[in-house]
């Protein structure tokens, strides 16, 4: 309960430090834009399959995948959009009360020319490899030569962010902080990652459900014909990608930011090490707050 409370607090002061920094304001605008541009690239294929298909077998078959590309789309888009709010945010905690502090980000079209493949490589293998080891190590009796960064991979997208790396890069990165004890806890102490996947998974799940009602209240389907159903299909359409971007926009934002808060602690604890001093490195000001140390 008590790491419930700690994930409930990151994610206030997160949301505090957008309200108070426009510039961790606009990864959401440009979420919503990218967001609203393939709404409408997958309202164009699913009219048509409405309109000269209708809701027959083949026809909800063709519904689902360009629902299931669109879903796709959108989670990856609001990972490459997180890029932007890890280095924002990095920017804001290294440098918290400084005025003079740097407060610009790289365009985002440079971080999307660039990084983009990484991030819809990275989204595609990682649940693939932790499930793979998972299995593997369920069913072997020998011990099982996991990569290191598996169990931290949040951290990863955040290195891409602010170091500007390759996938292949970055999860060496990471694994070279673990073994080189630059954390100083798990990722999965302040449980912010699985709170905000639920958070994503119910909005997700209430926006198909709602959607499908409403469009299919709307359509009749045994009324009209196929391109009378057509706008309540668009209107389910709609309703579902408008909470669906909801949930995504909120997790893809405070895990971006908590993670970049545990490598920033890590580069300061790093830094440390290099210099040969024996001081210890406090956690940046947003996790002290979380854990409520004087500050």
């Amino acid at each position: 309960m008590q790491k419930l409370k700690y994930a409930l607090r990151f994610i206030k002061f997160s949301f505090q430090r957008a309200v108070e920094n426009e510039q961790l304001q606009k990864p959401w605008m440009i979420f919503s834009l990218g967001s609203l541009v393939l709404i409408l690239a997958a309202a164009i294929p699913l009219a048509l399959v409405v309109g000269l298909i209708g809701l027959s077998p083949i026809g909800m078959i063709f519904i689902g995948l360009i629902s299931t590309f669109l879903l796709f789309g959108l989670r990856i888009f609001g990972e490459v959009t997180a890029l932007s709010t890890s280095q924002i945010f990095n920017t804001l905690i290294r440098f918290d009360a400084d005025p003079e502090a740097p407060n610009e980000s790289e365009p985002f079209l440079d971080v999307l020319a660039r990084s983009g493949n990484d991030v819809a490589y990275f989204r595609l293998t990682y649940p693939i490899l932790r499930l793979f080891y998972q299995v593997r190590g369920a069913i072997s009796k020998e011990p099982q030569d996991v990569p290191t960064w598996l169990n931290a991979g949040g951290l990863v997208l955040p290195v891409i962010a602010v170091e500007q790396l390759a996938t292949d890069e970055a999860t060496k990165r990471v694994s070279d902080m673990i073994d080189g004890n630059l954390l100083r806890w798990q990722p999965s102490f302040i449980p912010v990652d699985i709170f905000s996947r639920i958070i994503e998974g119910v909005t997700t799940v209430a926006g198909i459900v709602l959607g499908f009602v409403v469009g299919i209240a709307i359509a009749r389907p045994t009324l009209f014909g196929s391109w009378r159903m057509l706008p309540g299909c668009l209107v389910g359409l709609l309703i579902a990608s408008v909470l669906t971007v909801v949930g995504i926009a909120f997790s893809t934002f405070v895990r971006a930011c908590y993670h970049t808060a545990l490598y920033c602690w890590a580069e300061n604890v790093a830094a440390v090490q290099q210099s040969g001093g024996m001081t210890q490195v406090s956690p940046p000001k947003i996790l002290r707050q979380v854990l409520e140390t004087r500050l």
